[in-house]
């Protein structure tokens, strides 16, 4: 019996010493799988910022604050109830949040009530955040084209903090050499194939900045290349639309709020009205008893005085 359970031991210890072996097969970096650990990387700290990978909505609005809705500004009433986009927290008509979008950004997977606005927005940026910012965000090899040399680089885009970044690669010790490089969302003007006769003209893009600096990179091939044209592309022109979104929603709000405060005034001067005429007939009230009683008791106006 005591020989079994020692058989039994050895072999459980046989199977964990397989399972810590180091493999026998040397390292393949394969560019066709961003989303492997090809390298040793510390993005992790780059990235610490964000607690996890969806963005947090922005809190609703107060219904006791508005007595409109945002959009056509009719009143609320007992027939025009008020509800809430989930997208920008504001308060609407039913006519005016009548459509229903999921918001991915948000992770928000099921559709759910949206004014008109955010749902149009929510169809462009389901788009990105599904198809191009995964493949922005785990990154891909590259060949970047400097003043002097060329050298391996892995691009990839943080969007915490909207901005690409890229560091060069040593493919033999699978590690980052040198610092990392920092490329704005918001600088970015144009990202063009390069000219026809240049190098490696089918596979090569670059990214032009506000500061008239141009990024040279070479993808793997042309399929790789135009996944991140597009994605750049699509980035940029979803960090527009939120940034005009982001503006008419605080005019919208001042003007909510400015019409709120404008009903308010006038109810506080509506009710102004009605305490004063309450006081003066009240004092008229006061002067005819007072009239009634000199009467009943025969007392002279100058004698009351």
């Amino acid at each position: 019996m005591k020989s079994v359970k020692d058989q039994v031991i050895a072999n459980a210890r046989s199977i964990f010493s397989c399972c810590f072996q180091a493999s026998s097969n040397p390292y393949d970096y394969d560019n066709t799988q961003p989303g492997k650990a090809r390298i040793q990387r510390s993005r992790d700290t780059l990235a610490s910022s964000s607690c996890s990978r969806y963005e947090k909505p922005p809190p609703w609005t107060k219904d006791d604050s508005s007595v409109c809705c945002t959009t056509c500004m009719d009143q609320f009433d007992l027939f025009t109830r008020k509800h809430h986009c989930r997208c920008c927290g504001l308060i609407f008509c039913h006519k005016c949040a009548g459509q229903y979008e999921r918001i991915i950004k948000y992770g928000m997977d099921q559709p759910v009530r949206v004014c008109t606005t955010c749902w149009m927005q929510a169809k462009t940026e389901n788009v990105y955040y599904e198809r191009y910012l995964p493949i922005l965000e785990n990154g891909t090899l590259f060949v970047k084209y400097g003043l002097i040399r060329t050298r391996s680089v892995e691009l990839w885009f943080l969007p915490q903090a909207n901005v690409f970044q890229y560091r060069s690669v040593n493919l033999e010790t699978r590690q980052y050499e040198g610092e990392t490089k920092t490329i704005a969302l918001d600088a970015i003007i144009s990202v063009q194939e390069v000219s026809i006769g240049e190098d490696n003209a089918d596979v090569g893009f670059r990214i032009t900045t506000r500061e008239s600096k141009e990024y040279r990179f070479d993808a793997k091939n042309s399929t790789v290349r135009r996944q991140w044209m597009n994605g750049i592309q699509v980035a940029r022109d979803v960090r527009c639309v939120i940034q005009k979104q982001e503006k008419e929603r605080r005019a919208r709000e001042v003007e909510v709020e400015t019409a709120n405060l404008r009903q308010r005034s006038e109810e506080a001067t509506c009710l102004e009205k009605k305490i004063s005429s309450f006081q003066q007939d009240r004092r008229l009230l006061q002067a005819q008893r007072r009239g009634l009683l000199r009467a009943k008791y025969n007392l002279s106006t100058t004698a009351a005085s």
